[in-house]
């Protein structure tokens, strides 16, 4: 079976500009209860939904990315979205935890601050098709 989570973790901690922005603040499926105030850019991300081709050979997942900038504003939340665009969109990789056949952009949009924090995060959707 593929780790859908595994290597789109993998993908951007991967060095990239995203990966200089963020580094390894990227959870699954949600971000750590302690070390994590909202004033860090980072992604929280969770898969929303999958399919898999009858051999398994193939998977297509949907991913959904919350970014967050590092002074809790509007503006650097969209800036780490853009540079995970950038990381992500049309990408065709092989990692050590599985490869990355194309990533597409469904949709992006801004948030509503978060009620009892006030973080501000911009939330993207990907299409993925991986293989083991």
């Amino acid at each position: 079976m593929i780790d859908r989570t595994a290597i789109v973790a993998e993908a951007l901690m991967t060095a990239s500009t995203l990966y200089t922005e963020v580094g390894d603040r990227v959870w699954s499926p949600i971000a750590p209860a302690k070390g994590f105030d909202g004033t860090q850019s980072s992604i929280v991300f969770h898969q929303s939904d999958a399919s898999s081709h009858p051999t398994g050979a193939t998977n297509s997942a949907t991913f959904e990315f919350k970014c967050y900038g590092d002074n809790n504003t509007y503006t650097k939340a969209r800036t780490v979205f853009r540079l995970l665009y950038d990381r992500l969109q049309q990408l065709t990789e092989t990692m050590s935890s599985g490869s990355i056949i194309m990533a597409t952009l469904d949709n992006d949009f801004q948030l509503e601050p978060e009620p009892e924090t006030n973080h501000k995060a911009h939330l993207a959707s990907f299409t993925i098709l991986f293989t083991g």
